[in-house]
């Protein structure tokens, strides 16, 4: 990559940023919303269930759980920008395509990471995490995590060509990749439903979560968790390089 690209790269993340800012009231709601989640629900369950610290387990999923609702509004905005026809308008910027997708994978890692740092630093605080090395994995996982998602929601924001019916999938997709996983759910309680645990344990999400409660302590590390966020990272990665250039050349 050479300057021109590099700048074009940076001009494509500072406008994806500043962007953002339309939601910030929406995301800081968000974001609010799942801390009382994470007060209230575990702290009362803490009290039911004898021995096993909810507030420390939930942590880390609300941590990941705000970097998918986070990551997935960039599916939204090349929605938007699909329909109203913006493609063609930034087409005409002196910028390749390959670096204004890229811009726009790293803007939404950095957003999410932005808007879900709170979170994490509940997380470190329940598990009293405080090693340097411990931050510094712990904010790769969650860039790795939101690029993954912000690939995954570039490809079906592109794909689904009504505005409504994006919503609507985003609402219902939000459903699987939040509960249908290890944010909520121990993977002792899980085992009772063989079925559902088979869903969650090849669920993104799960993989993200487990890798977090790992690095702060929480459980044992598996290479099945490491592999499977790596390969969605990837695939995500390249699918959205390819629908976005095919988006494009329909335009």
């Amino acid at each position: 990559m050479n300057m021109k690209d590099f700048r074009g790269l940076l001009i494509v993340i500072e406008r994806d940023i500043r962007n953002f800012s339309h939601y910030t009231w929406w995301v800081v709601g968000l974001m609010l919303m799942n801390i009382t989640d994470l007060i209230i629900l575990a702290l009362s369950l803490n009290n039911l269930v004898v021995g096993f610290n909810y507030f420390a387990f939930l942590a880390p999923g609300i941590t990941i759980t705000s970097v998918f609702a986070t990551s997935m509004i960039l599916g939204q905005e090349l929605n938007s920008e699909k329909l109203f026809g913006m493609q063609g308008y930034l087409l005409s910027l002196p910028v390749k395509r390959l670096t204004l997708i890229t811009g726009r994978l790293l803007a939404g890692g950095l957003r999410s990471l932005t808007f879900s740092f709170p979170a994490l630093i509940v997380a470190l605080l329940a598990y009293q995490a405080f090693h340097p090395g411990i931050f510094f994995l712990a904010i790769l996982l969650i860039f790795i995590t939101a690029a993954s998602i912000s690939g995954f929601s570039i490809i079906f924001g592109l794909i689904i060509k009504n505005h409504e019916k994006y919503m609507l999938f985003r609402s219902i997709i939000s459903l699987f990749f939040m509960f249908a996983s290890t944010v909520y759910y121990p993977q002792f309680i899980l085992n009772f439903l063989p079925p559902f645990a088979i869903i969650a344990g090849l669920n993104p999400l799960s993989f993200s979560v487990n890798l977090l409660r790992f690095l702060l302590g929480g459980q044992l590390f598996s290479i099945f968790d490491l592999i499977g966020l790596l390969f969605f990272f990837f695939g995500m990665l390249a699918t959205s390089l390819y629908v976005f250039d095919r988006s494009i050349e329909m335009e």
